[in-house]
């Protein structure tokens, strides 16, 4: 069981099924616990505490970052002053390999992570019993019919820029305005810098460039498990600068979304946000891989 269950990055207790003895040492104390599983299902975590009014929060977080608010939690679902919770791990919250005879081997790609606390006690260090457990196979969604999106902007190559390009901030601060004569998003106003985005070469928060990043064969430019853009970003990329990048049409704004949303960069399970020094704003999200020419 590593980790000391702080909460911060790699740095929370790991536990599988089983029953578990959680220790709360002062008032107001989390203990975060991340539950790893090796195959699909439903599971309940339940407390059971005597005479201690226990409480879970579900945090949902990856392995890189806990968020400060839960997305939910339970507080009295269990008997007396315990709590009672359930989440479903599905099938597409693993990676599957094979073993030589051909049998699936279940790999989770992040842990649950949960975070335990203690109402209304007098008396500190307290300890009360968390039990994990499976409960029912997984009711996994239908496979979505996967949409092929095809660019309906007329492109034409974007020619280098004087100044130095400038990454945009996405707390509201540097304000996209669409202009409707060229179709791209400025700055400030609609006469203000063009806003483009990296396709050609890697952005700030990703390592290699959205043209070359299902080379090595994952569907990360699958979105929404719905939305397949290769041909699009194909496209895109073909008609960038020497330093990699495009202006933000409406069609590739609405792709920059739908990829922070579909890798979580930011929100409750968001590892981009958890290095920012500020706080993101939602509408500028998908500035995330946007920047602008500054003289």
């Amino acid at each position: 069981m590593p980790g000391n269950g702080k909460g911060e990055p790699y740095d929370r207790y790991i536990v599988g099924e089983g029953l578990y003895n959680v220790t709360i040492k002062e008032k107001n104390e989390i203990v975060f616990y991340g539950l790893e599983v090796n195959r699909p299902g439903f599971y309940r975590i339940e407390s059971w505490a005597e005479d201690i009014d226990t409480y879970l929060g579900d945090y949902y977080a990856n392995d890189f970052y806990v968020p400060e608010t839960t997305t939910d939690g339970d507080d009295n679902s269990g008997e007396n002053l315990n709590f009672s919770y359930v989440v479903e791990f599905k099938k597409s919250n693993f990676i599957i390999e094979y073993d030589d005879l051909g049998n699936e081997i279940y790999i989770l790609g992040s842990r649950w992570t949960f975070g335990f606390s203690v109402k209304d006690v007098s008396e500190f260090p307290c300890t009360f019993p968390v039990v994990f457990y499976r409960i029912s196979d997984s009711k996994e969604e239908p496979k979505p019919q996967i949409k092929t999106v095809k660019v309906s902007e007329e492109l034409n190559k974007y020619a280098d820029q004087t100044g130095t390009l400038t990454s945009c901030k996405m707390d509201g601060s540097d304000v996209a305005v669409y202009n409707e004569s060229d179709r791209f998003y400025h700055l400030g106003n609609e006469n203000g810098p063009v806003i483009v985005t990296k396709i050609s070469l890697p952005c700030e928060y990703i390592d290699v460039s959205f043209a070359a990043i299902e080379n090595s064969g994952n569907s990360a430019l699958t979105l929404l498990y719905t939305y397949n853009y290769s041909d699009f970003i194909a496209a895109y990329a073909e008609n960038t600068n020497s330093h990699g990048v495009y202006p933000v049409t409406e069609e590739l704004r609405l792709f920059l979304d739908r990829f922070q949303e579909t890798h979580n960069y930011f929100g409750s399970s968001g590892w981009v946000e958890g290095q920012l020094s500020y706080k993101p704003v939602k509408d500028y999200f998908w500035m995330f891989a946007a920047y602008y020419y500054a003289d």
